[in-house]
């Protein structure tokens, strides 16, 4: 019969359901998105039409009643050529069929007429609309345009204030005609049915927008721009028939006009959905599904041989309880036979150790008798007061071998030594270069570990001339690797070498018995230390070069 796994039907169980809800709930809220934004855009669309087609109506009307009064009015047509007293007559009569039109019909807020060759003027606007110095802003714009080359009869948008005017001028010889429509107020009338904070209006007359500096800086472009997103805004446009004009809604895009409270209840139940899920999954992660992977996980271990850690997770179903704790009690047991075998190795291993590190003692010790005995001869009792002082503290260090790891400074201190006690023995300058970057203060490393190496040096160094400077280099840094800090220990000396079938041999891996007994045991020792979690690496260049790599013990 094919296994399954629980933890597998139980997660596929909650994700199903969970999905099964949060999609139904997902579309449920994308269904009522897709409707909400529809019903926005109908109802800002309806608005925009009614308010094109209203100031297009007022456009028409006022054009119809300027061509009437430029046509057939007779009081226009005296002031063409009169002066005086039938001028000042005909313009009484004309301002007060205007003032009369504009109370009745209501499209205009005020007029100007231009006479007597443009140096005489009669208006009037209605004051609850305009401030004065809208008014004369608008007296100005009017002079220019009325007194400047123009056609005769036009339309006229200008941004004046805080408001958008029409002006409408009939233009003949000498006088003017221009009245004036406040398309501010359908502006204002279609913010008042958008009804949505921050939405703006403002009018496109050619690739010109009109409106104050603010809205010019912020849409500037739009006009030649064909989207329906500007600067973080919805744009609706409509151009107004008869004109060159568009009138344009902003609306802002943000969380209000994105959604509304039915979908946020939907967002909040989909989210309460996931959040009650995620704790439902989370809970029974905990009580069952955690506290059988730790216990497959620890006998994994064991059955990889690692016995070293107890089930520490704990469940509240009996039946998992009972298989934790019944396993805890067999790796107790298992324990403690494998720590009887532990000891039996460590043992062996130490006599080991110390078999290899006894194998060096008899070579420094006969060339310590042997510098002595010369020095004897040459009665120099100072020398030998000195090598007796470095002799020794060489032996101790040396027969320290009940130590498989040594201070890193205790070390340097005893390869300083050493070349002092060369110093004595060969007759030759000898210097030493230390370069040492070390953060932990608690670097142990395996004893005779750069010694060996020192040693190599002077034994390859002295082949050559005996009056040139044997120098060893020795550098020591801190390294950081995914498993830890390394010390990486850097020997080279200004000798000849390593021979071609030495390199050869000691680049491959340390065997009992072999050759060059000093470098061979060291690294048979840092592989029962660090097993093989060490590195190592002989070259030449211009000398011999040593370099091991060892992990923080």
């Amino acid at each position: 019969m094919k296994k399954i796994s629980l933890q597998q039907v139980l997660r596929m169980a909650v994700i199903i359901v969970s999905t099964i809800i949060i999609a139904f709930l997902a579309i449920l809220s994308g269904y009522s998105f897709v409707q909400y934004q529809n019903s926005i855009k109908a109802k800002i669309n309806s608005y925009l039409y009614e308010s094109c087609d209203s100031i297009s109506t007022s456009l028409s009307n006022i054009n119809s009643e300027m061509y009437d009064i430029y046509s057939y009015d007779e009081n226009f047509k005296i002031l063409q050529s009169s002066t005086g007293l039938d001028s000042m007559t005909a313009i009484y009569n004309l301002t007060d069929r205007l003032m009369t039109l504009q109370k009745m019909k209501k499209k205009t807020v005020g007029y100007i007429v231009f006479y007597d060759n443009f140096e005489s003027k009669r208006y009037y606007f209605d004051q609850k609309d305009f401030d004065v110095d809208e008014i004369e802003k608008i007296k100005e714009i009017a002079y220019a345009v009325a007194n400047g080359t123009t056609p005769m009869h036009d339309w006229y948008f200008k941004h004046v204030g805080n408001h958008n005017y029409a002006m409408c001028l009939y233009h003949y010889g000498n006088i003017a005609l221009c009245e004036f429509y406040l398309v501010s107020e359908i502006e204002d009338y279609l913010l008042e049915q958008v009804n949505i904070k921050d939405s703006l209006t403002f009018l496109i007359n050619g690739e010109k927008i009109l409106g104050d500096e603010d809205v010019v800086k912020a849409f500037s472009g739009i006009s030649t721009a064909n989207t329906d997103i500007f600067g973080g805004y919805s744009i609706y446009k409509k151009r107004i028939d008869g004109s060159d004009l568009t009138l344009v809604v902003a609306v802002p895009i943000n969380f209000l006009t994105l959604i509304n409270l039915q979908q946020i209840i939907l967002v909040l139940a989909t989210i309460a959905t996931l959040l009650v899920t995620l704790f439902f999954y989370s809970h029974m992660k905990k009580q069952l599904l955690n506290p059988l992977n730790q216990l497959i996980e620890d006998m994994n271990r064991i059955g990889n041989g690692q016995l070293d850690t107890k089930i520490l997770s704990k469940s509240r179903f009996s039946e998992i309880q009972t298989v934790i704790d019944t396993t805890d009690h067999m790796i107790d047991e298992i324990e403690k036979q494998k720590m009887v075998a532990y000891e039996k190795e460590l043992d062996s291993q130490r006599a080991k150790m110390q078999y290899l590190s006894l194998q060096l003692k008899p070579h420094f010790y006969l060339n310590g008798l042997k510098t002595l005995n010369v020095m004897a001869m040459n009665n120099d009792m100072k020398k030998i007061q000195d090598v007796i002082i470095h002799l020794s503290r060489h032996l101790r260090y040396l027969l320290n071998v009940e130590k498989e790891l040594v201070p890193l400074q205790s070390e340097i201190d005893y390869v300083n030594n050493y070349v002092l006690l060369q110093q004595e023995m060969i007759d030759r300058p000898i210097k030493i270069e230390w370069q040492v970057n070390v953060n932990r203060k608690d670097w142990q490393i395996p004893n005779l570990c750069m010694q060996t190496f020192v040693e190599n040096s002077f034994k390859y160094v002295k082949l050559g001339n005996t009056n040139s400077e044997v120098i060893v280099y020795i550098s020591v840094n801190e390294l950081e690797s995914e498993n830890g800090p390394i010390l990486d220990l850097y020997i080279r000396d200004n000798g000849e070498g390593y021979p071609e079938d030495t390199l050869e041999t000691i680049n491959c891996e340390p065997t009992e018995g072999s050759s060059h007994v000093g470098i061979n045991n060291l690294l048979r020792r840092c592989r029962l230390i660090y097993s093989n979690d060490f590195e190592w690496i002989f070259e030449n260049d211009n000398g011999a070069v040593s370099n091991l790599f060892l992990p923080f013990k």
